[in-house]
């Protein structure tokens, strides 16, 4: 099989696409970390017993799903790092 050969040009076009994605990648990071360390304002302090302990654990779950996609964010962003270091446009 041949080995592909980019122009200089096409190399900047992925660097510079991949640096755009890493951008956005990292201000949906950053607003799922706030999401995740911020206490809601919205609490359920003045409410019955059995309404405060269903809202509880649906934001433990919301919390949950927020942290996974987090996780995966900062993943992704990882990823296209080193795709970034390696120069690795090939795959």
């Amino acid at each position: 099989m041949a080995e592909t050969r980019y122009t200089d040009s096409d190399l900047k076009e992925f660097q510079d696409l991949i640096d755009n994605k890493l951008k956005t990648a990292r201000e949906n990071y950053d607003e799922l970390q706030r999401a995740l360390s911020h206490q809601d304002d919205n609490t359920t302090d003045d409410t019955s017993p059995t309404f405060k302990m269903m809202e509880d654990g649906s934001e433990t779950m919301s919390r949950e799903e927020t942290a996974q996609l987090a996780a995966r964010q900062e993943k992704f962003i990882r990823n296209l790092k080193s795709r970034i270091q390696a120069k690795d446009f090939d795959n």
